[in-house]
């Protein structure tokens, strides 16, 4: 069900998001459970297999993780001493 104003017009609140405000239509989902469906953005696009494939292959390059275990180490090293 739509959140609806006086005037029978969907309600739209502003959201803040990482410091950007933006238009929201509310959407009741139970008594105290609501989405919010932000207005004027752009869809979300989605992957082709080729694309996936080479984000997979960066996210889980070993040269990557390494480096990240290395300055998670370094970091928490830092932090207990």
């Amino acid at each position: 069900m739509l959140g609806l104003n006086k005037n029978g017009e969907p309600k739209v609140v502003n959201l803040v998001h990482k410091g950007v405000k933006q238009q929201a239509n509310v959407i009741y989902l139970r008594k105290q459970l609501k989405l919010y469906r932000t207005l004027n953005t752009n869809p979300l696009r989605l992957l082709n297999a080729e694309q996936l494939e080479e984000i997979n292959k960066y996210l889980n390059s070993p040269k990557r993780l390494q480096a990240k275990r290395e300055a998670f180490a370094l970091t928490h090293r830092m932090d207990n001493d």
